[in-house]
């Protein structure tokens, strides 16, 4: 044992270490408290005034019924009043919801109005004009969405519908459909159903896209009394017609227009048309008064409604014209394919002027003939990836010809001329030809006498060919022309005829 003095030194000491170790744990305990609250407070009111707000929020959300009288209330106040919400998943009588995608919005966030909100049906009979024709005036008001949707039905359109500027039309095909909707028959994505100024190509419009940026998208366009087995087909005016800069139609399926898009008859600078497909009967595309660059993208024309040697495609075979291109600045044309129709694209000058620009991945088949110059502006028109094909039908028979009487230049890189021509090429025009790296397959030559490239007029530069084997006259060049150059080609036991004086004519395979 310890001394006393000792033992109550020890015990003393133990004490105050106890002591301190206590004090210390009590600080720390205190610290962590601390600590938790200055975290916990922010957050605390954090939450506090998010559940606040959304409490705010949904205070003001008000959503619009769709049997909601649109008279009563106007259009106005309907685009610009509360909070709208406006249902794309109704179905096509505006019952229960069909499907998943829903628009919510405002006057201030880029909301869509849904036609059924103003009165449509879309059951394929009742007029949907007046409804159509309410929600894009309130869309298009100077507070107005800007959007008006046309959930999945089958609409009929007896009049017109009017675009205004800034305003859009949209259906919910997110990519040109290939097949439709009618009255009475199953719901195909979005369809409207036109009818108006049938016998009058000079009426309005079936859509008229009515200042700058306004546009069509997601739907299809279907004329239910258009006859298909009828030898000629009857007059509409156009199913499109647009005014205005950036106006814009996109992933629209044309099924049976007379005529598809008209982006000429007024200005229509920057133009897209993006992702049509269809069969419009006389004219598919035709484009003037284009001042600054325009684009033509992913156009498929195809029997999608009448099939072959039906009244309509054998008339459309006879006399349509699936691109028909005037004045036009740079217009930049990609990827388009067409089917059976007299003429591919189209060259020619208007008052305002004639055409350049850019076209690649262009493919015209069964057709009369292919490319048709007659003038162009003196920048040219630019081929690349060009594919021409005759399937023995019509009485020209000609993959690319250039008209007397104009000034057209055409510059082909890459082409393929196949299947039953006449003849590939056939130049007579003031202007220019060029055509390099192509490939012309068999034609009609032989005991015929057809020359795959006749060049009697302008000038023409002929480079780095190869034509079928032994056919006959592979290039002939007449008298008549200012300036050609041949060089370069794979004749394949083909010959050349030149007449002209000043001509290079060198460097070819025979």
């Amino acid at each position: 044992s310890l001394p006393p003095s000792l033992s109550a030194l020890v015990w003393s000491a133990t004490k105050i270490r106890s002591e301190a170790t206590t004090r210390q744990t009590r600080q720390g305990a205190r610290q962590g408290i601390s600590i938790i609250i200055t975290m916990a407070v922010p957050a605390v009111l954090l939450l506090v005034l998010l559940l606040s707000s959304l409490a705010e929020a949904a205070a003001q959300v008000q959503p619009l019924r769709t049997d909601v009288n649109v008279r009563r209330q106007g259009p106005e106040r309907l685009a610009r009043g509360h909070r709208l919400r406006a249902f794309a998943d109704t179905d096509s009588h505006g019952g229960p919801p069909t499907h998943g995608l829903s628009y919510y919005g405002s006057a201030n966030n880029s909301g869509a109005l849904n036609v059924f909100a103003f009165g449509a049906k879309g059951d394929g009979v009742t007029d949907d004009t007046p409804a159509f024709s309410a929600a894009l005036q309130a869309a298009g008001s100077p507070n107005g969405t800007g959007v008006v949707l046309a959930p999945a039905a089958t609409y009929c359109i007896k009049g017109h519908l009017v675009i205004p500027a800034a305003t859009v039309l949209t259906g919910v095909n997110m990519y040109p459909f290939r097949s439709w909707g009618e009255a009475g028959g199953r719901v195909v994505g979005t369809t409207l159903l036109a009818f108006g100024g049938k016998g009058n190509a000079s009426a309005a419009p079936f859509v008229f896209l009515n200042g700058a940026n306004a546009g069509i998208a997601g739907l299809s366009i279907y004329y239910p009394e258009q006859d298909k087995d009828r030898a000629t087909p009857f007059v509409f005016p156009p199913a499109i017609r647009g005014s205005g800069d950036d106006v814009t139609v996109k992933n629209v399926l044309l099924v049976n227009p007379y005529f598809g898009i008209d982006f000429g008859t007024y200005p229509c600078g920057r133009h897209l048309i993006e992702g049509v497909y269809g069969q419009p009967l006389a004219t598919g595309i035709y484009v003037n008064q284009c001042y600054d660059i325009g684009r033509i993208k992913s156009i498929h024309f195809w029997p999608f409604w009448a099939a072959l040697k039906t009244g309509a495609e054998s008339w459309q075979h006879l006399n349509g014209v699936s691109l028909d291109l005037q004045r036009t600045d740079w217009e930049i044309v990609e990827d388009v394919f067409s089917f059976g129709y007299h003429t591919g694209i189209r060259f020619t000058a208007s008052e305002q002027g004639s055409c350049n620009g850019q076209f690649t991945d262009v493919n015209f088949d069964d057709v009369d003939i292919g490319v048709d110059a007659t003038d162009t502006q003196d920048s040219a028109v630019v081929f690349s990836n060009l594919n021409l094909a005759n399937a023995g039908d019509g009485t020209t028979q000609i993959g690319l010809r250039g008209n007397p009487g104009g000034n057209a230049r055409v510059i082909v890189r890459g082409a393929v001329f196949w299947g039953q021509f006449r003849q590939p090429v056939s130049w007579n025009n003031g202007g220019y030809l060029s055509i390099s790296d192509s490939s012309i397959l068999p034609w009609q030559g032989g005991s015929k006498g057809h020359p795959a490239i006749t060049i009697t007029g302008g000038r023409a530069s002929i480079r780095g060919n190869i034509f079928a084997d032994k056919i006959g006259v592979a290039i002939d060049i007449a008298a008549s022309v200012d300036r050609a150059m041949v060089t370069g080609n794979d004749l394949v036991g083909n010959t050349i005829q030149n007449a002209a004086t000043d001509s290079l004519v060198a460097n070819n395979l025979p």
